[in-house]
């Protein structure tokens, strides 16, 4: 039985490949726009390369991320996950904002006491 793709499964793969990326340190691989940015308790608001070069930083502190929870909605997509260190694990929530099959924008949020 061939079962094509939905809209939800195709960005939360999408998102799935993201973290991937993000943990092998794939950098140029990233599923995102050119004009990408994020914003983090640590980093504040980055825009472009610097929101990559940012990525690209976390990354080497991560051998994990575990999803738990995806949600999406139009061009959105909410993600609980776990991003495993050798510092322990630290929950994290995540709003990506998708521009076509691309990630335009991600806000995280988590306790950077943690």
């Amino acid at each position: 039985m061939n079962v094509e793709e939905t809209d939800r499964d195709r960005k939360a793969r999408i998102v799935d490949d993201y973290f991937r990326c993000v943990v092998q340190g794939r950098l140029q691989d990233l599923p995102i726009t050119t004009d990408y940015g994020s914003e983090s308790p640590q980093s504040g608001l980055v825009q472009g390369a610097q929101a990559v070069t940012y990525l690209g930083s976390i990354g080497t502190e991560i051998t994990d991320i575990r999803v738990m929870q995806t949600i999406v909605e139009g061009d959105f997509v909410a993600t609980y996950f776990e991003e495993v260190t050798p510092k322990g694990v630290l929950p994290v929530v995540g709003l990506f904002e998708f521009s076509g099959e691309k990630i335009k924008f991600v806000r995280v949020f988590f306790d950077s006491a943690h």
